[in-house]
C-alpha cells in the first residue's frame, strides 16, 4: 500500500506545486526548499474522497506527510546534483530529474546484480504455502435448536433450490454469522478454516461431515451436532488440491523478489539522504491541516491550472 501511494504522490506533488498555495507555513525544510501546508493540502485535494478520509487519523496524514517530504528530498537531492539541467518547466524539470536520479541510485545497481536461480528456489521452498492450495469444500448449513426439526429439514432440503434454500436459512437458521448470507459457510480446507479467512474456524463436526460429500447439491444424511445445536449440510462446491511448480511460479517469484530488493534499496536511500541532509520537520502543522471532503480531483486539477 505504501509502495502505490508513494507513486500516486510522486505523480501529484507537481500538479499540487501549481495550485495557489493557501498557506506557505512550512511543514518540512530541506536546504533552500520546504514542503508547506499548502502543498500537502493541495496534495490530499487530489486524492480520491473515499482515501482523503483516512487521513483524519493523524499517523495516516503524517505518512503522507513524510511521503511529500522524500519526494522533495529526492528532486532537492537530483537538483543539487545537476539532474534538473536539461528540463526548463520546474514541475516537469523535478519529475523527470527524481526518475533520473532514482534510476542512477537504484534501478541502475539492481539491474547490476539479477536475481539468481537459488535465490528463487529459496523463496519458493520457504513459501510453499502461497504456492499450494490444499483440498477444499463449500457448503451452505441451516442450524435449528431442535433435533426432530433438523431431521424434517434433512428430508425437505434434497432437490431445493439454492435460492429456495437461502430462505430457509434467513428464516431459521441460529447462525448469526452466515443466515444473511444463506448459510454460506464458504470454502474451507479439512482443518477448518475458511480459505482467505484463515482466522475464522469451521466447527470441526461440520469440517468431518462436509468432507465426506462428493457431489454438488448433496445433503448430509443426517443432521450434524454443533455445541447442542443442529446443523443441516448441503454441498456447494469441492475443490480438490493444487500446487503451483517453481518453473510456473519463476517469473512471480522474480517479480516479488526485485520488488523487495526495490524497497529495501529506497529505504536505505531515504534514510542516507535523511541523515545527509536533516529535514526539519515542524509536526505541530500537521493539527492545522484541512482535509478536502467534497471537491472532486477535476475540481482541483482546473484550479491548479489558473482555469
Amino acid at each position: 500500500m505504501k509502495r502505490a501511494l508513494f507513486f500516486a504522490l510522486f505523480l501529484v506533488l507537481p500538479c499540487a506545486s501549481l495550485a495557489a498555495p493557501k498557506s506557505e507555513r512550512a511543514y518540512a525544510r530541506i536546504g533552500d526548499a520546504k514542503v508547506t501546508v499548502a502543498d500537502i493540502e493541495s496534495a490530499l485535494a487530489l486524492q480520491a474522497p473515499s482515501l482523503r478520509r483516512r487521513y483524519k487519523d493523524p499517523d495516516a496524514l503524517k505518512d503522507f506527510a513524510d511521503q511529500l517530504v522524500r519526494q522533495e528530498l529526492f528532486a532537492w537531492e537530483a537538483r543539487r546534483r545537476g539532474v534538473h539541467e536539461e528540463f526548463r518547466v520546474k514541475h516537469e524539470r523535478d519529475r523527470n530529474a527524481v526518475q533520473l536520479f532514482l534510476r542512477e541510485q537504484i534501478d541502475e545497481k539492481l539491474e547490476a546484480t539479477p536475481i539468481t536461480e537459488e535465490e528463487i528456489r529459496a523463496f519458493y521452498d520457504e513459501n510453499r504455502h502461497i504456492f499450494e492450495s490444499p483440498a477444499s469444500v463449500r457448503v451452505a448449513h441451516v442450524l435449528v435448536a431442535d433435533e426432530a426439526r433438523a431431521k424434517e429439514l434433512v428430508r425437505e432440503v434434497e432437490g431445493m433450490s439454492v435460492r429456495d434454500f437461502r430462505e430457509l436459512a434467513r428464516k431459521e437458521s441460529l447462525d448469526e454469522r452466515t443466515k444473511l448470507s444463506g448459510g454460506d459457510l464458504r470454502f474451507f480446507d479439512e482443518e477448518g478454516h475458511t480459505i482467505g479467512q484463515r482466522d475464522v474456524k469451521v466447527h470441526p463436526a461440520i469440517v468431518k461431515a462436509a468432507f465426506t460429500l462428493t457431489r454438488p447439491g448433496e445433503v448430509y444424511p443426517e443432521p450434524v451436532e454443533v455445541d447442542g445445536n443442529y446443523s443441516v449440510l448441503v454441498l456447494r462446491a469441492r475443490r480438490e488440491a493444487r500446487a503451483t511448480g517453481v518453473d510456473v511460479a519463476r517469473e512471480r517469484i522474480r517479480a516479488t523478489l526485485q520488488q523487495g530488493r526495490r524497497k529495501e534499496a529506497l529505504d536505505a536511500l531515504v534514510a542516507r539522504l535523511y541523515a545527509e541532509h536533516k529535514p526539519e520537520l515542524d509536526d505541530d502543522l500537521l493539527a492545522k491541516i484541512e482535509i478536502p471532503t467534497s471537491t472532486s480531483v477535476d475540481e482541483v486539477e482546473i484550479d491548479s491550472h489558473g482555469h
